[in-house]
C-alpha cells in the first residue's frame, strides 16, 4: 500500500510533531530519538514488496485508532487511509484538537510489519507495526528518525491502539476550522472589494480568492443582501451530518459620527446542521458593535 504524501493540515510540519506536542515547540526525531533506548535501532529488515490485505485481516489497518498514551505519554488518534494517506491527531494543552498529515507504505507480510511514512520534505521514516490477535495495532514511534535503520523489534514504549471506528473521515472539530478560515478570507477579500466599488462582490470571482466553492464538506455560497451596497451574507453549508453551517456577514453601518465603517461577524449553528443560520440583524451603533445571530445560532 502507497500514497504520496499531501500537504500538513493546521498545525505542524515534519516528522517533529512527534515530540512537540507536549512542549508546543518543533523540534526534530533526531532529538527524539535520545530520550528511549536505542539498541533496538539495528539492521532494517527485510520486507516483502507485496500484501494481501483482504486474505489477512490482521495485515488491514484501514481505519480510527486510539490510545490514551500513544504519544510519549499523551493521547494519539491515528486515521489510516485506503488511499496511503495516515493523520497523527492530538490535543493540544489549550485544548483544540490539530492533525498532522503523513504518507504511508506498509509491508504487512515481514516480521514484524514494517511501514513507511513520507514526510512533506520527502523524508522518510522507517518503523515497525502489527495488529496483534487481540485486534490493538502496535506502532513503534520513539526512537525513530528520518535516517534510522528500522527498529527490529518493539520497545516498552511502542504506542498501543484500540480500534475504534472504521470511519476515515478527519473529526468534524478539525474539518469546520475550514469553514471558520474561508469565511474570514471571504469576509476580509468583501471588505477590500467594497472600499474600491462601493457595493459587495456578487460572487467570488471578483475578490481574486483561490479556493473551491465546493468541497467534499462545506458548500460557499455569497449572497448580497438588497442592492449589495448596505450588507453581503456569505455561508458554509454543511455537506456531512456532523458538522455544523455557518453564517458570516459584513454591514455597512455609520459609526457614531456619521461615518460609514464595516462590521463583521460569524454565526453558527447549535447543532451539527445542513442548514446554515439565517442572516443575523444589522449591529446597532452606538449601542453595540455585535450582530445578532438568529435563533438556532450563537455568535462565533
Amino acid at each position: 500500500m502507497k500514497g504520496k504524501f499531501g500537504r500538513g493540515l493546521w498545525m505542524f510540519r515534519g516528522w517533529g510533531l512527534l515530540g512537540s506536542i507536549s512542549v508546543l515547540a518543533l523540534v526534530s526525531l533526531d532529538a527524539i530519538a535520545h530520550m528511549v533506548p536505542q539498541n533496538i535501532l539495528e539492521e532494517p529488515v527485510n520486507v516483502a514488496q507485496t500484501a494481501n490485505r483482504e486474505a489477512n485481516p490482521l495485515s488491514n489497518p484501514i481505519g480510527r485508532w486510539y490510545s490514551p498514551d500513544g504519544l510519549f505519554g499523551q493521547e494519539l488518534t491515528l486515521i489510516f487511509t485506503p488511499e496511503g494517506v495516515l493523520f497523527f491527531i492530538v490535543r493540544l494543552p489549550v485544548g483544540a484538537l490539530a492533525a498532522e498529515e503523513f504518507g504511508y507504505e506498509i509491508y504487512p507480510e515481514s516480521q514484524p510489519g514494517a511501514i513507511d511514512l513520507m514526510l512533506a520534505n520527502g523524508d522518510v521514516v522507517e518503523t515497525i507495526w502489527e495488529i496483534a490477535p487481540t485486534g490493538q495495532l502496535r506502532l513503534q514511534i520513539a526512537g525513530t528518525a528520518p535516517g534510522q535503520p528500522r527498529p527490529r523489534s518493539f520497545s516498552p514504549e511502542a504506542g498501543l491502539f484500540e480500534k475504534v471506528s472504521d470511519s476515515i473521515a478527519l473529526p468534524g472539530e478539525i474539518v469546520e476550522r475550514e469553514a471558520q478560515d474561508k469565511l474570514v478570507e471571504i469576509a476580509r477579500a468583501q471588505r477590500t472589494y467594497y472600499l474600491e466599488f462601493r457595493v459587495f462582490a456578487g460572487s467570488i470571482e471578483p475578490l481574486y480568492i483561490d479556493f473551491p466553492m465546493e468541497t467534499e464538506n462545506y458548500l460557499y455560497e455569497i449572497l448580497p443582501q438588497g442592492d449589495g451596497t448596505e450588507s453581503v451574507r456569505v455561508t458554509a453549508r454543511a455537506l456531512r451530518d456532523d458538522l455544523r453551517s455557518y453564517t458570516s456577514a459584513v454591514f455597512m453601518v455609520n459609526n457614531e459620527r456619521g461615518y460609514p465603517v464595516s462590521v463583521v461577524g460569524t454565526c453558527v449553528t447549535n447543532e451539527p446542521s445542513i442548514v446554515p443560520p439565517e442572516m443575523p440583524a444589522a449591529p446597532t451603533i452606538p449601542e453595540g458593535s455585535a450582530i445578532q445571530c438568529p435563533a438556532g445560532s450563537r455568535a462565533f
